[in-house]
């Protein structure tokens, strides 16, 4: 809240290491969660939040999924009954449960399921039915006792529980898993645990437990476990035997209640009569009186950004970021007036505050604040600046009005009589003297024996003029500030600061000196504020506004803490800037009770903490635990992906046809610290190069070009940016858009054209042409068939691979390209140089031929193709040898990568049954391979010739069906290098030395019919 020309600076003293007294009763800032989307009187049984980010809301008829700007509804179709949710459970393997009055239910990928129930187990309990010990050791308390460890296996399409039953026949009430490994459980008017192998211990009966329902277990962070019954609240230390009856008189639970814990290991209990936080060995109670919107609190979670979402009973959700980092007092406290502008202490560490309508002080004896107005003897309404003078006096300023002095031993007010125009501005100077400002002067008061004097201070008239307001450092330097710029007291001497030094000519609101050479200003055209650094006469100035990180360029509030932060508030919260220019900004859905900011409100606390007067009240900024809660980076998550109207959510690079070239995304961001605060763009990588800024959570583009594209998502909270998120696909082009379809257009164009151009150049020549275009015709087809021959003579007309006349015609080529590569010095150390033979047999053939008839056995080959093909790469050749033998000629490559090749194989032809239609059967089979590699030996490549290694790697299929079938054979040269050089030309083929390789096959695939 500004006025123009008026403004303060409290200097403080030296921190103490004493405990300040404050307020009672502070208010927190509760902010309601999704009312626009339903979720007001919504009763929320339960809260979680998963591994991802999203908040999940259990209540009295169903469960929701919240994700900041969208709630979504799970029932009957989506695998949760229509009833109360008790507990909501994630697992290592993220597996999500939720327990429901006499249903359970869980969630594995994207869609919930329900899970039945062993025989003789009717129900779970509502709110405590889950525990998960470790990763996946899931522990169900039923009506029937405890299944361990809980499995799940799906029968004729339901999912069914199954697990060891332990304590059969005893009604369960509650469960819980310790960090220490022990699961504890309530039944039977007792507490028990169960160790690691799932033994009973027993703790002593108590005999409130046998008449109370149990709401739940939990372990608090000290290693306490407590037991929230209906009515009241149990505890076992560490090493207990017995359970004890808290005496905190903590209110009953509602039929829900669940206690939790926050990251600090404080138990939080949802009551009737508010939440109640342990601290220490007692409680500290947030309730309606402390602005919560009721009392009747049935659940409490900290999400990991580290706020609270408390669930009401009929009255919705709403967000807390906690009571340590910010708090706040209003006239509901007993403040005089919502608007504050001033804060001191006295030298007896009474807090005083000036406010709009007079002055408070917080007095501890009487537990409440002292007010003065302007009926009490103040000389004015509003309360601008207070100001402690060396004698403890406590002196207000108020504008309009004047001066009013509290003496430090008694609290009257004193008017004091000032000739002059009111002034504007006070602060005690180093001397401890206080110096006032007002328009055309700057002056010093004087308290002596009772009577008040002032004292025109000994300045330049131009700077005397010009004081709007001043701060001194603690080197007793004296920073003044005002319309016409600024200037500076040091050593005795003013200096002025102005456009020639390098200070733009700007009017200025306020200045807060940190050394004779260093201070921070505020400007008053509404620019932000600037960091002036002196050197050597001249200013250097880096300014601060919204560019740079500000919430807004308009400034109200400047201010130093102790540990030399400057903090700017304005219209929109409060930021603070640290030494190396980092900024970090505070807002109401972090806690500040009010944005915006009073002129001159800021108030550095001797403990640290911070306050600030704002329009709405009183804020208190705890430092000390802000680390604890920290902007964390937003996660980016993708809720619907839709091509073409088709869902494409979940899939890793989908690949669609031209006709679903429309994209539809909707994603999630899932950080709730500050959702108006939240930046995101989207680019679509592909089709643009810049991002697009948004403020929706939705991405369309229609009529996409074919081609290959990646959507990219990111965001930014108060400048912590995101990861972005990516999701790749690919968009293919339509028949007319494909290059055949292009160049078969252009020629038709051409032709066209061409027709037109002869009939108008050669009409009389058309019998003539008419002929040529039937000979051209006649010449085509006589060729295309020609080809159609000779591609015949070099395909096998069975399964469309070459065959031996191909093998035959190409061989010499492969041959002579692989020789000359090992010939060539540079090429010896290089790879992909290698030819190898792979010959394939089909196992036990001849039985599918003799039991479904040689049509099945050629269906059997046509197939065994189609898997050998895509096993091999493209570069290779797929032969078919003779009868259910084929051959791979794998070309480019390397020796080394030859059980690879023949690995992919054995697997293609035994991973799946062999699918007989012409039978209706299906049939497993393996292949035989044996192979060998050319050249023989690379060091003399022309030694063996590739018939040899071809004969070599007939050998090796032999030996591989005498090895037991499913299996590769390898025969590689056993030779070194430098001993096949020598022995090369005296080697018969029939002579040539070998070892084997062996690949084994996988274990061919379970078919319908047993033994084939």
């Amino acid at each position: 809240m500004a006025i123009v020309g008026l403004g303060c600076l409290a200097l403080v003293p030296a921190l103490c290491g004493s405990k300040l007294p404050l307020p009672e009763r502070a208010r927190y800032v509760f902010q309601r969660v999704g009312e626009n989307l339903g979720l007001a009187t919504t009763t929320a049984t339960c809260l979680f939040q998963d591994h991802e980010g999203f908040i999940w809301i259990g209540t009295d008829h169903g469960l929701l999924r919240y994700d900041g700007t969208r709630v979504v509804r799970y029932g009957q179709e989506q695998g949760i009954a229509g009833l109360g949710v008790g507990q909501i459970a994630e697992d290592g393997i993220h597996r999500l449960w939720v327990t429901q009055h006499s249903s359970l239910s869980v969630r594995e990928g994207r869609n919930f399921e329900f899970v039945k129930l062993p025989s003789g187990l009717d129900s779970v309990p509502l709110n405590q039915a889950i525990a998960i010990r470790g990763q996946d050791e899931v522990f169900l308390a039923t009506d029937h006792g405890i299944l361990s460890p809980l499995h799940l296996t799906r029968r004729a399409g339901v999912l069914e529980a199954e697990g060891k039953a332990i304590l059969p026949g005893v009604r369960i009430d509650a469960i819980y898993a310790a960090t220490d490994g022990r699961v504890w459980f309530a039944a039977a008017g007792g507490v028990g645990w169960l160790d690691q192998s799932s033994q009973v211990h027993w703790m002593s009966r108590s005999v409130a437990l046998s008449h109370e329902a149990v709401v739940a277990l939990l372990q608090d962070g000290a290693g306490r476990l407590w037991v929230r019954t209906s009515k009241h609240l149990f505890w076992l230390g560490l090493g207990a035997s017995r359970l004890e009856m808290d005496a905190g008189h903590v209110p009953p639970a509602n039929d829900v209640g669940a206690p939790a814990l926050d990251r600090e290991g404080r138990l939080l209990v949802p009551t009737v009569s508010g939440l109640y936080i342990r601290e220490g060995e007692g409680w500290k109670v947030v309730d309606k009186g402390q602005g919560m919107s009721t009392n009747a609190v049935l659940s409490i979670m900290e999400d990991r950004e580290g706020t609270y979402w408390i669930g009401f009973g009929g009255n919705g959700l709403e967000q807390w970021r906690g009571e340590r980092t910010w708090s706040g007092w209003t006239d509901n406290e007993g403040l005089p007036d919502d608007v504050v502008w001033s804060e001191v202490r006295d030298h007896q560490h009474r807090l005083w505050l000036g406010t709009n309508d007079g002055v408070a002080m917080w007095d501890s004896d009487a537990r409440r604040f002292r007010v003065w107005k302007q009926k009490d003897g103040l000389n004015g309404a509003t309360a601008r600046v207070l100001t402690v003078a060396s004698d403890g006096a406590i002196w207000v300023l108020c504008h309009p009005g004047g001066l009013t002095r509290f003496a430090s031993d008694h609290m009257r007010p004193e008017k004091v009589a000032f000739a002059g125009t009111d002034p504007t501005f006070m602060a005690l100077a180093p001397d401890g003297r206080i110096w006032i400002s007002g328009p055309h002067y700057l002056k010093v008061i004087r308290y002596e024996h009772g009577r008040v004097s002032f004292e025109d201070i000994a300045a330049p008239l131009d700077i005397a003029e010009n004081s709007v307001h001043f701060s001194f450092s603690p080197d007793g330097s004296v920073w003044v500030c005002g319309r016409k710029g600024m200037a500076r007291f040091k050593d005795g001497i003013w200096s002025r600061f102005g456009a020639r030094e390098g200070l733009q000519g700007r009017a200025l609101l306020q200045v807060a000196a940190v050394s004779a050479n260093e201070a921070w200003i505020l400007y008053a055209d509404n620019t932000g504020v600037g960091h002036v650094r002196v050197r050597n006469s001249r200013v250097q100035v880096t300014d601060f506004g919204a560019a740079q990180g500000l919430a807004s360029d308009q400034a109200y509030m400047l201010g130093l803490d102790h540990a030399g932060n400057a903090w700017v508030g304005g219209p929109s919260g409060v930021a603070r800037i640290t030494g190396n220019h980092q900024i970090c900004r505070f807002s109401h859905s972090d806690g500040l009770i009010w944005e915006d900011q009073s002129e001159g409100g800021f108030f550095a606390d001797d403990d640290g903490t911070l306050l600030f007067g704002t329009s709405g009240g009183l804020a208190r900024f705890d430092p000390s635990s802000e680390t604890a809660k920290s902007l964390l980076p937003a996660t980016v998550v993708l809720t619907t992906v839709q091509l073409g109207g088709v869902s494409r959510l979940g899939e890793n690079r989908p690949s669609v046809p031209y006709e679903e070239n429309t994209l539809r995304a909707e994603f999630a961001v899932l950080s709730y610290r500050d959702p108006a605060a939240l930046r995101c763009g989207y680019h679509l990588n592909g089709l643009e190069k810049e991002f697009v800024s948004t403020d929706l959570r939705e991405v369309r583009y229609p009529a996409l070009p074919p081609g290959t594209y990646q959507l990219e998502i990111a965001c930014n909270l108060r400048g912590v940016a995101s990861a972005p998120l990516h999701y790749p696909f690919l968009i293919r082009p339509a028949w007319w858009q494909r290059t055949g379809a292009r160049a078969l257009a252009l020629v038709t164009l051409l032709i066209a054209l061409y027709g037109i151009l002869r009939l108008r150049t050669f009409r009389l020549e058309k019998d003539r042409t008419r002929l040529e275009q039937a000979v051209r015709e006649r010449s085509a087809e006589l060729e295309r068939l020609n080809q159609e021959l000779r591609e015949a003579a070099l395909t096998d007309p069975l399964t469309g691979t070459r065959n031996r006349r191909f093998f035959q015609m190409t061989i010499e080529a492969d041959v002579n390209h692989t020789l000359r590569a090992y010939q060539q010095p540079q090429a010896w150390h290089e790879r992909n140089r290698d030819l190898i033979f792979y010959l394939i047999d089909a196992d036990h053939f001849k039985q599918v031929n003799d039991l479904y008839g040689h049509d099945a056995g050629d269906e059997l080959l046509v197939e065994m193709t189609r898997r050998i093909a895509c096993a091999i790469r493209h570069s290779d050749i797929l032969v078919r040898w003779g009868g259910e033998e084929f051959m791979v000629v794998s070309r480019y490559t390397d020796r080394a990568e030859a059980t690879t090749l023949a690995a992919r194989i054995l697997h293609s032809m035994a991973a799946d049954p062999f699918r007989l239609a012409q039978v209706n059967e299906r049939v497993n089979r393996t292949c035989s391979i044996g192979w060998a590699v050319f050249p023989w030996f690379p060091l003399a490549p022309n030694a063996i010739t590739y018939e040899t290694v071809l004969a070599l790697a007939d050998q090796a299929l032999y030996a591989a069906k005498q090895d037991g079938r499913n299996c590769a054979i390898g025969f590689v040269s056993e030779m070194e290098e430098s001993q096949a050089v020598i022995a090369a030309a005296s080697l018969s083929p029939d002579k040539v030395p070998f070892r084997r390789v062996r690949t084994p096959g996988p274990q061919p695939a379970r078919s319908a019919r047993a033994g084939t």
